[in-house]
């Protein structure tokens, strides 16, 4: 019985870690006004601010964070 009891909570401490790991839309958002080379206002910004509604592009951005020059690049690719 303390076997199951230790899965059921190894499954719950994997659920927290997941969730830590997921990227709002607010720390995107961070992220975004942070690379300097993307102006406010601009078509790719506001671009990226729709692509932020998916998780999976907020996980991207945030993944290409130490290299803002690549991120621009993949919301370039994203645009077309």
């Amino acid at each position: 019985m303390l076997t199951h009891l230790n899965r059921i909570a190894g499954a719950g401490e994997n659920k927290k870690s997941t969730k830590k790991d997921d990227t709002s839309i607010t720390e995107a958002i961070e992220l975004l006004r942070n690379n300097t080379t993307i102006p406010r206002k601009s078509e790719l910004y506001m671009l990226t601010t729709e692509l932020f509604l998916k998780k999976q592009n907020r996980e991207m951005f945030a993944a290409l964070k130490d290299d803002p020059e690549f991120q621009i690049e993949w919301l370039k690719e994203m645009k077309n």
